[in-house]
């Protein structure tokens, strides 16, 4: 493959993340809120974890998605190797991933105290 297609490949690569970016974005804004109305009208205790990713998620959720959105297309633009182009795509893309997962993971949280809470008395 010549250089130009590699750079084609590349920023298609950069297009797939950043639509993969903005479906997080996306999904983890609604079920955020879903989940807000789900324990306001529980009324269930919430860990610590989890109120600051509810009390945060309004400033949080772009400066991650956006941010790494931003940091993928200028990276594009600024760096010249083509292959710490393709290694800083992924990683940024494994560590959205990875925040994905954790933020997931604290919203569910109390669920699983009350499940165990509802198990245990039975």
């Amino acid at each position: 493959m010549d250089d130009r297609q590699n750079s084609l490949l590349l920023w298609f690569a950069t297009g797939l993340a950043c639509l993969y970016f903005g479906w997080s974005y996306y999904s983890l804004s609604k079920a955020t809120g879903i989940f807000s109305s789900l324990f306001g009208s529980l009324g269930v205790e919430l860990p610590v974890s989890t109120r600051l990713v509810l009390a945060t998620h309004i400033l949080l959720y772009p400066l991650l998605f956006i941010g790494a959105s931003a940091v993928v297309i200028a990276k594009e633009l600024l760096v010249r190797s083509n292959l710490y182009r393709l290694l800083i795509t992924l990683m940024v893309v494994f560590v959205v991933y990875s925040v994905n997962f954790c933020i997931a993971y604290v919203l569910l949280l109390p669920l699983q105290d009350l499940a165990k809470k509802l198990g245990g008395a039975s």
